[in-house]
């Protein structure tokens, strides 16, 4: 899961935290105000997709999500905040 803003990528050490990446959320608003956010993760990883959705996401298409390798490319799912 990646949770991306105009100006940043952050990246949870734990993919299954929902509690942490809401703070890192709550961090991103405390410093640059209610901004857009944007997440994606493989569409097939439901596990990502739920700690998204926990963190008051919503989905919004689909698109390409690649490997951070960059030797794979995956169907993603797209998600911003409301």
């Amino acid at each position: 899961m990646t949770i991306t803003t105009d100006r940043l990528i952050l990246r949870p050490l734990t993919l299954d935290d929902a509690e942490a990446s809401r703070a890192m959320i709550e961090y991103i608003r405390s410093c640059h105000g209610n901004i857009r956010l944007r997440s994606e993760c493989a569409a097939e990883n439901t596990a990502s997709a739920h700690v998204i959705e926990k963190c008051g996401l919503v989905f919004r298409e689909y698109g390409e999500y690649t490997s951070y390798d960059g030797k794979k490319t995956f169907k993603a799912k797209i998600y911003e905040s409301r």
